[in-house]
């Protein structure tokens, strides 16, 4: 099924992301299971732990990590790309 396919591909460059290049720093552990909904599309619940020296421990580093804004297609194309 080309669904579950390209999801598969998602989620495991999602996990590189995470576990491989630390996009949110080093990880000491993760769970996640994928599931799929009624109409059979999939969708995936995970958790990691960071390590102690990684947690977001205050607002300024949250807000650096996370936006909810589409990044700039000039300033940032690569970026941009991944969000589309």
């Amino acid at each position: 099924d080309l669904v579950a396919r390209v999801f598969k591909m998602k989620a495991n460059a999602l996990i590189d992301d995470l576990f491989q290049k630390h996009i949110f720093g080093r990880t000491v552990a993760r769970i996640y299971t994928i599931e799929y909904q009624k109409r059979g599309l999939p969708y995936m619940h995970l958790i990691i732990f960071l390590h102690h020296d990684d947690k977001l421990s205050i607002p300024e580093r949250v807000d650096q990590v996370i936006s909810a804004e589409i990044p700039d297609p000039v300033t940032d194309p690569a970026l941009h790309e991944k969000v589309l």
